[in-house]
């Protein structure tokens, strides 16, 4: 799905949205790999986890809003966003307060 294909560009949720609903996924069940502020804004706006793409070398745009912040592809494989999904699938069941999400040394607070 492209921008020019949606009504509002980003930081607006249509490009994002239309891209789940065109694979018939809900926006929940979706990750997106980001690496501008709009795009992040985006992304999040459209209720979607996102993974911030901030390589060593590029100019260090605000990208807080993300879920997490890589630094190269390779910090995150197909089946650490399976597990994630299953993860967040998973928690949505429990209380807030027991929502939290830990693999390994890896512990974040989940929303």
């Amino acid at each position: 799905v492209s921008g020019a294909e949606c009504e509002h560009g980003k930081p607006a949720p249509d490009v994002y949205l239309k891209a789940a609903k065109e694979i018939s996924m809900k926006p929940e069940e979706c990750v997106v790999i980001e690496d501008a502020y709009n795009g992040v804004i985006a992304a999040k706006t459209a209720g979607m986890y996102c993974h911030a793409y901030v390589p060593p070398q590029a100019y260090r745009q605000d990208v807080s809003l993300a879920d997490d912040v890589i630094t190269s592809y390779r910090d995150v494989t197909v089946e650490d966003i399976i597990d994630e999904y299953n993860q967040r699938r998973f928690l949505r069941h429990l209380p807030v307060e027991l929502r939290t999400i830990s693999w390994g040394s890896y512990s974040r607070r989940t929303v």
